[in-house]
């Protein structure tokens, strides 16, 4: 016997998941494919029986709670043949689109009941009461795309997903497809212990939320103020170079007038702010300029071996708070260190087509492990020596579609970062 409801449902459930897939990467010939998975799904589910009673028994529940919880693997099933998409933000992005559809059928059963409808639709049969259906869906439908779709699209929320949100999207699928389906003497307690579930993940999320926003605001509030420290260590180095250059013209005037020891030790005093960078960028040669000081005055070795043109398409304020903080934690583990030898730094920027490649390594002492990508100090286990100057860097890294990596090996700590020119 064939089922047209299990037909109709999953039809729904279609057009529902492409409310919120419809922005996401798709395979190639995707037309084809989308034709092919519906046509595919349909002959499958249509031999799939409604009920395995014509009683309301619990074991008739789960039987409904197990094909529509089938139902709607069977689309997750075809998406992921259409969408180039990782699977736990598909399963994010269709259990939504299942939740719509849910929703869209008990706002129709309700509507129905309280204007008296279903005794106009009923005698008719199931074709009447799918036609119903297929009439009212389009208009929750097109709330649910303009609230919840676009703003779901424009704001990337299926690229990636975390472990919170699959949690989540597995209770929205348990709670929209199946606990209605039991005897209601069960269901509505099964639909208050999801509920509650539901609204601990929410709370949960919402608090991680509000701590993301609050890192994300002193994090820019540091961005702003580096792009201010910017311009006055321009000034500063600026002015710097200009009375460096001017002090060694003048002595070369005096000729044979002072005495040769004494003119080397201006000299050795001149060539210590003299510390003129041409890597191609401005504004990195004014972050290796300042270092350089810093490390000078520390009995630390900058070196450097960098084509700044490949940073040419970053903001200034981004490349200084990128560079400044890498130097700056790179200088601070390294001034701990005795070994005179290892007392270095060194820096490298390559251009590779579209993408500029960072490496910033030096040496440390002491134990180090990497929780999450995040360097963290095991007699501590604090992650303030980088803090929110590392989050700034991941920050400007995904500004322009990059990353930011580190690998401690021994003594030898490395930060890796890559820029795409076409990121921002």
């Amino acid at each position: 016997m064939f089922s047209l409801s299990n037909v109709a449902t999953l039809i729904q459930i279609f057009a529902a998941e492409m409310l919120f897939l419809y922005s996401l990467p798709k395979r190639k010939k995707f037309v084809m494919r989308y034709t092919l998975c519906i046509m595919v799904s349909l002959a499958v589910v249509v031999f799939i029986p409604d009920a395995v009673s014509a009683q309301s028994t619990f074991w008739t529940g789960l039987y409904t709670f197990v094909r529509y919880v089938g139902l709607f693997a069977v689309s997750v099933a075809a998406m992921r043949f259409c969408f180039d998409v990782k699977f736990f933000p598909l399963l994010a992005a269709c259990s939504a689109g299942y939740a719509v559809q849910h929703a869209s059928s008990r706002l129709l059963l309700a509507i129905g009941n309280i204007f008296n409808l279903w005794r106009f639709i009923s005698p008719h049969g199931e074709w009447a009461v799918i036609l119903a259906e297929f009439i009212f869906f389009p208009i929750p439908y097109t709330i649910a795309y303009f609230v919840f779709g676009r703003y779901a699209a424009k704001n990337k929320f299926y690229e990636n997903s975390g472990w919170l949100q699959n949690v989540i999207s597995i209770v929205m699928v348990i709670i929209c497809v199946g606990l209605s389906r039991f005897p209601s003497n069960v269901s509505r307690h099964l639909y208050a212990v999801a509920l509650c579930i539901f609204a601990l993940l929410v709370q949960i999320t919402l608090q991680r939320a509000y701590k993301l926003r609050e890192e994300n605001s002193v994090v820019k509030s540091i961005l702003q103020q580096e792009r201010k420290r910017y311009q006055m260590s321009k000034e500063n180095i600026d002015l710097i170079n200009v009375k460096c250059h001017d002090l060694k013209y003048r002595l070369a005037s005096c000729g044979g007038k002072l005495p040769q020891q004494e003119m080397q030790e201006i000299l050795r005093a001149i060539n210590f702010y003299d510390t003129d960078f041409k890597t191609g960028n401005e504004v990195l040669d004014v972050v290796l300029s300042e270092k350089s000081l810093k490390c000078d005055g520390l009995g630390i070795k900058l070196s450097c071996m960098a084509d700044g043109k490949a940073l040419d398409f970053m903001e200034a304020g981004d490349i200084y708070s990128l560079f400044g903080n890498a130097l700056d934690n790179a200088i601070e583990a390294v001034a701990k260190l005795s070994d005179v030898e290892k007392r270095t730094v060194s820096v490298t920027v390559e251009n590779r087509g579209e993408v500029a490649f960072v490496n910033i390594m030096n040496y440390y002492d002491g134990e180090l492990e990497i929780v999450q990508g995040t360097p963290q100090t095991k007699k501590t286990g604090d992650s303030g020596y980088h803090g929110f100057g590392f989050k700034s860097m991941k920050m400007i890294a995904g500004k322009y579609h990059g990353s930011i990596s580190v690998a401690a090996d021994k003594d030898t700590f490395t930060l890796s970062a890559y820029l795409t020119r076409t990121g921002k």
